[in-house]
């Protein structure tokens, strides 16, 4: 009774020969799957090389434009010492020309007091007084010129003192601005980076749990 109900040995052979073929298919599927994930990963490694590659000579670039915007800066800066210098040079040879102007002025008066009091010598009182007047017409416009000398300088001086506090505005506004720029690149690269180490490791959780669930 038991013989007659036992399969016959070639169905048996044949049903370990479809089984052993069934799972050297799937462990080539499982072989193929994994490479297939291990080029992705290597790709996605080749790609962000890639990409931090071209961050840092970015970086290097940006750096390169700022040490030549310093030497810009720099030379900016002596052009305008030497500015400074031209004035304050123009300055003193404007007081020297009006120095050596009242001096030859003094000396023109001198010489005409002098005759004048040649003159008064000979003449009668009555021209005593209109040698005194001419004297203080002479003062005064001696007064009126040093004042106006004066208030000349002090207009120049204050106009060369707004200059450069503008221009000493100006260049920390510039400074401010760059360091602004600088640290917002340095941000946004920086929350880029950690977006691509968080989409690798997202990328790496999930190729583990393929290979578990393989």
């Amino acid at each position: 009774m038991t013989s007659s109900q036992a399969p016959p040995l070639t169905e048996v052979y044949s049903e370990i020969a479809e089984e052993d073929e069934w799972t050297a298919i799937q462990k080539f599927n499982q072989l193929l799957h994994y490479e297939e994930q291990k080029q992705a990963m290597m790709r996605e490694q080749e790609r962000r090389r890639l990409m931090r590659q071209e961050l840092d000579k970015q970086m290097q670039e940006k750096a390169d434009k700022q040490r030549a915007n310093r030497e810009e800066e720099d030379v900016y800066y002596k052009l305008q010492q030497e500015h400074v210098k031209l004035l304050g040079m123009r300055e003193q040879e404007k007081r020297d020309l009006a120095r050596i102007k009242t001096q030859q002025e003094k000396e023109s008066r001198d010489r005409q007091l002098m005759e004048e009091k040649r003159k008064r010598r000979v003449e009668e009182k009555q021209n005593f007084r209109a040698e005194l007047d001419l004297v203080d017409r002479l003062k005064q416009e001696m007064e009126a010129e040093r004042q106006l000398q004066m208030e000349k300088r002090e207009q120049e001086r204050n106009y060369l003192k707004k200059m450069l506090i503008e221009n000493e505005m100006n260049k920390k506004k510039a400074e401010e601005d760059k360091a602004r720029e600088k640290a917002n690149d340095i941000q946004a690269q920086e929350e880029h980076i950690r977006m691509l180490d968080k989409q690798e490791q997202d990328r790496q959780r999930e190729f583990i749990a393929r290979e578990r669930r393989a």
